[in-house]
């Protein structure tokens, strides 16, 4: 019986109940819209500035994430950016050659700038 109740609550497959009524109550946060927006805004400055000093072909994002061309198959680059504690996107085939990154903190993407520009001076990246 408490299983049937809770099925109501559910909306979809994979979404949940407390999930989307806190999805909803935020789209009526306007400061926090706001920030977000400004914030993700500084974070794609910030990866966009760093391939472009690195003369690292990328595709023009107005979203949450860039893809970015690399020299190396993604598989090596997840590897080489996960030893720098940076998660990167999964595959996308048939560009494997390409990566996607999530724009995180404009902290977060100064510290993965900062890394990318590391690897390259390394001649990792």
């Amino acid at each position: 019986s408490i299983i049937k109740m809770m099925k109501d609550q559910v909306a979809g497959e994979k979404l949940n109940y407390p999930g989307v009524t806190a999805a909803l109550v935020s789209l009526d946060d306007e400061p926090f819209q706001a920030y977000s927006r400004a914030s993700n805004l500084e974070s794609r400055k910030i990866s966009a500035s760093c391939l472009d000093k690195l003369g690292v072909k990328y595709l023009p994002s107005s979203t949450n994430f860039m893809f970015f061309e690399l020299n190396e198959p993604i598989r090596a680059f997840q590897k080489k950016m996960a030893a720098r504690n940076i998660m990167v996107g999964r595959p996308f085939p048939p560009a494997m050659n390409w990566c996607r990154i999530s724009l995180g903190t404009p902290q977060e993407m100064a510290y993965v700038a900062n890394e990318l520009s590391k690897m390259r001076s390394e001649g990792v990246f």
